[in-house]
């Protein structure tokens, strides 16, 4: 996946998996997404995609959220 204008994205790399949520973690400064299977990966610039471990989680995920729950 990667940035195109700010505001629509591509596939460039296979994560082997379907991609359903990306959103920005402007507090850490990184985009983080989430797909099918459990499947969890950051990235600081939009391209370049690093997948975090499983922990376990089979189930597809749909909804990822970047926002602080205490300041």
């Amino acid at each position: 996946m990667k940035l195109l204008d700010g505001s629509s994205w591509t596939t460039t790399q296979s994560s082997g998996t379907t991609l359903n949520k990306v959103v920005f973690d402007s507090d850490n400064g990184r985009f983080i997404t989430v797909g099918n299977g459990g499947y969890i990966a950051t990235s600081t610039d939009g391209t370049v995609w690093k997948a975090l471990p499983h922990l376990n989680i089979t189930q597809d995920l749909y909804g990822v959220s970047a926002k602080k729950l205490n300041d």
